[in-house]
């Protein structure tokens, strides 16, 4: 029998961004593997993942899993690298970090949703054990469906990605995505909506040149605070050898934030994600300070599905799309492994937001000489952290700002 699933739903809508620094961090160190590994599968490309969604999902496999299946994916999870957290432990702690997000998501300026559900084909015979510890430790829904009726089946699990990303994800599977031996979809989603603290003023966007890295031009819209006029207060450093900066914008309640890496030459993208380490993004978040910041930002679009089988078995998660899988907490069956394991995210960034607050908006200050100059006018990273565990939401990078769903109608627009 084969577990047909491993599905990762999400959206990431950015309207907001900003700084602090909290809690111990469970996906630091997974965040970054799987960077390297999707950046080396996808190069040239814009890419986004979360890394909370990967994260919570493994945890969701780990529970079922035994023998090398399960300590391929404590040791891509790091949690043998944690101190003070034991073995048996790190459950508890995935637990507390999943709940103190769900916890934070609400309201009307900041959301996040965080939601696990499995399918699984009715008559299939899963241990109870192991449906009470996922309903405990991840607030994981249990629905029974027919696999073999394929596309009542996709309809009804593509209602409920729907459903918990307010409609953003529509039509995530198709009939073909099933078979008589599928047997549980383990699906995740994952929701984030942000007003940026600063917001951005709509009449300041214009069209301005993106320049990518093979050197050729392409014309975005670019959000921007406008010559003379700076945001205050925004948690910014250049690096020492001046390779690059990296500015945190906040979003509203300060729950969550953009962190932007910037390159200062063109083509020095790859450059800066090759030195990309655990260490480094604690650096960076160490050496942020809050400055004065001109800042032109393009406004961007992205939508991607990754195969993420590739991805986790260079991280050395094998032997779980394996037949010699041990997944036996699941359920009592000898053959049941991962055949699919797919990541799919969507991210908009703008400059919208609630206008009605206008005490949060853009504070404009007049000055002769900007203190910094923030340009995004060319390749860079961007990473949403959730500030009050300090978990990565979203990680990725923008080679081309119109690679999507833009086709020079926003340009038309301006």
């Amino acid at each position: 029998m084969i577990l047909r699933g491993f599905f990762f739903t999400l959206y990431w809508e950015v309207l907001t961004c900003d700084t602090v620094s909290r809690p111990r961090n469970l996906t630091l160190g997974l965040a970054v593997d799987l960077f390297h590994s999707v950046r080396s599968l996808h190069k040239g490309e814009n890419i986004v993942y979360s890394p909370i969604s990967v994260t919570l999902a493994l945890g969701v496999l780990q529970l079922g899993a035994k023998g090398t299946t399960l300590e391929q994916i404590r040791k891509a999870m790091k949690f043998e690298e944690r101190p003070g957290i034991f073995p048996g432990e790190e459950l508890s702690a995935l637990q507390t970090l999943s709940h103190v997000i769900s916890a934070s998501g609400g309201g009307k300026e900041y959301t996040l949703n965080l939601a696990n559900a499995l399918y699984i084909q009715e008559g299939f015979v899963m241990k109870d054990q192991y449906l009470q510890r996922n309903k405990e430790t991840f607030n994981c829904t249990v629905k029974l469906t027919n696999f073999q009726t394929s596309e009542s089946a996709a309809r009804a699990i593509n209602a409920w990605v729907e459903s918990q990303t307010n409609g953003k994800v529509v039509n995530l599977f198709t009939r073909q995505d099933f078979n008589l031996l599928t047997r549980v979809v383990l699906v995740n989603a994952v929701y984030f909506k942000g007003t940026w603290k600063h917001k951005f003023r709509t009449e300041l966007t214009k069209p301005m040149e993106f320049t990518k890295k093979d050197g050729s031009v392409t014309t975005v819209p670019m959000m921007s605070s406008k010559q003379g006029i700076f945001f205050n207060n925004v948690c910014y450093f250049t690096a020492a050898d001046l390779e690059y900066q990296v500015l945190e914008l906040p979003y509203e309640q300060d729950k969550a934030s953009l962190i932007l890496v910037l390159p200062k030459d063109i083509g020095g993208l790859e450059e800066v994600e090759n030195k990309v380490t655990v260490q480094l993004l604690k650096d960076w978040l160490i050496n942020l300070s809050e400055e004065d910041v001109e800042l032109s930002l393009p406004r961007f679009k992205m939508e991607q599905k990754l195969d993420l089988k590739e991805t986790l078995q260079a991280l050395n998660i094998t032997e779980i799309f394996e037949n010699s899988s041990d997944l036996s907490g699941m359920a009592d069956s000898a053959e049941l492994h991962i055949s699919r394991a797919i990541h799919q995210a969507f991210i908009e960034v703008n400059e919208e937001g609630s206008e009605a607050a206008a005490g949060t908006g853009i504070i404009a200050t007049i000055m002769s000489t900007p203190h910094h100059r923030f340009v995004a006018n060319h390749p860079f990273l961007f990473i949403i952290r959730h500030n009050l565990t300090g978990s990565i939401l979203f990680m990725g990078r923008i080679i081309n700002p119109e690679g999507q769903s833009l086709n020079g109608k926003d340009i038309e627009a301006l």
